[in-house]
């Protein structure tokens, strides 16, 4: 049972994926709801401790996405439990973030410490994904981590939808490691 769940939720995943990179021609609106239900499926698929730990592992090793490895994990993981959080942000351009928004109902927030830690540094890193069985660098994110206060503070002022979507293009190697085919990025030109 254990496989056929990781394997429907991986295929949901690629197929999510693909269908935002093959047409070349997104819009905002449909990438942003792609990410929002990429961050529920990588949640669940996460929530398996054996697929977790072979996908940190698959990360750590690889030539090139082990670089700057701890900040793309920790970006990627902050905004997913943005988007699980706080599911109900219609658009990308809608979405804040507030130190009480953040806190409404704890004490302590992980969202929050992302930002208390990175506050004012830019943050820069590649995303490379197999093409032809090569390794390539499909896109570069980069953006400079806001101080979070009691004023909004919208994300789209500081990252783009198009460096959050590639932000979930690691989860390429969790595809891979469930033996889902890995996303074909052949159509893809930056």
């Amino acid at each position: 049972m254990r496989e056929e769940v990781l394997s429907n939720l991986g295929n949901k995943i690629r197929n999510k994926m693909q269908n935002v990179i093959l047409p070349m021609t997104y819009n905002q609106k449909d990438m942003f709801e792609t990410i929002k239900e990429l961050s529920l499926l990588v949640s669940e698929l996460l929530t398996d401790k054996k697929t977790k730990g072979e996908y940190i592992k698959r990360l750590k090793n690889s030539a090139y996405n082990s670089q700057d490895l701890e900040i793309k994990l920790e970006t990627f993981t902050m905004f997913r439990n943005l988007l699980v959080h706080f599911p109900f942000f219609e658009k990308w351009e809608d979405v804040y973030i507030t130190e009480s928004l953040l806190l409404w109902n704890k004490n302590k927030s992980t969202i929050l410490n992302y930002f208390e830690k990175h506050k004012s540094k830019e943050i820069d890193y590649k995303i490379f994904m197999r093409q032809y069985g090569e390794w390539t660098q499909v896109h570069e994110v980069k953006f400079l981590v806001p101080i979070i206060s009691n004023n909004k503070t919208f994300l789209s002022e500081f990252i783009s939808i198009e460096d959050l979507f590639w932000t979930f293009c690691l989860i390429d190697s969790l595809l891979e490691y469930i033996d889902i085919d890995v996303i074909n990025f052949s159509y893809y030109s930056a």
